[in-house]
């Protein structure tokens, strides 16, 4: 859980506050950024390695501490603990990180373990890297590098034919893809295209790239135009969402 290194490393004081508070912080981020609905001791455990942090001598003790304080802190029931509604809402409002760049990240973070292309590790890594330190601009790019990458690299292994017979078809005067290099000769948005017309993109999928190919050609070109995050969380989730994890890398 790199993500959660990274997340514990930007609170303030984060090392000097007490087991606690530190149990709570990972609770939070545990309901937040990972979806549970309930966390155990175990889980706990693994935030403190995660975070390089000591863990307490005893966890079991000190969330059930939590869940007799008044008001409680934490509620137990027979699926395992949660914050109160207080709790989370407090701890949301304190912590100085936006939970949707939280997720982004973890969404980033978590195709690490999928991911066997070199050219894809060497994408995600530079899109992790840039989001990371707020490079919105170069974030966008390298996601959509990512994401086109695996596109093309889908259509050569499972129907280049296909592809083939309709790039002929479309666009007569183009050369045969043969091998992952060739599809530098043709523009992005005609590649989509051929794919579309082919049946190998559907057209949600289409749709979803042709609009970030666009948000793309935005980011790379000089502009006034300001890209924040926001954007960038957008363009990100919407490729590794409804692109990248379709299939497998």
């Amino acid at each position: 859980m790199r993500i959660l290194l990274d997340f514990a490393a930007d609170i303030p004081q984060f090392a000097r506050r007490s087991s606690p508070e530190k149990i709570e912080i990972f609770s939070w981020f545990l309901h937040e950024v990972r979806k549970q609905e309930r966390v155990s001791a175990a889980d706990i455990s693994a935030c403190f390695d995660a975070a390089h942090e000591s863990r307490p001598l005893n966890v079991h003790r000190d969330l059930q501490r939590l869940c007799e304080r008044k008001p409680p802190r934490m509620l137990r029931d027979s699926k395992g603990y949660r914050l109160s509604a207080i709790a989370r809402r407090e701890l949301g409002e304190r912590l100085k990180v936006r939970q949707s760049t939280i997720r982004t990240t973890a969404l980033l973070d978590g195709l690490s373990g999928r991911i066997r292309d070199p050219a894809h590790q060497a994408f995600l890594a530079e899109a992790l890297v840039c989001f990371r330190n707020q490079a919105y601009r170069a974030a966008i790019v390298m996601s959509w590098n990512l994401a086109y990458s695996d596109v093309t690299h889908r259509i050569l292994a499972n129907d280049i034919d296909r592809f083939n017979r309709q790039r002929a078809k479309a666009f007569p005067k183009t050369k045969e893809i043969t091998k992952r290099s060739d599809f530098e000769d043709l523009k992005e948005s005609v590649v989509l295209e051929i794919a579309r017309g082919a049946g190998l993109l559907s057209a949600s999928s289409f749709k979803i790239l042709d609009e970030k190919l666009g948000k793309r050609n935005t980011a790379a070109h000089p502009s006034m135009i300001v890209v924040s995050a926001v954007t960038a969380e957008e363009v990100i989730s919407d490729l590794v969402e409804n692109i990248i994890l379709k299939d497998p890398l």
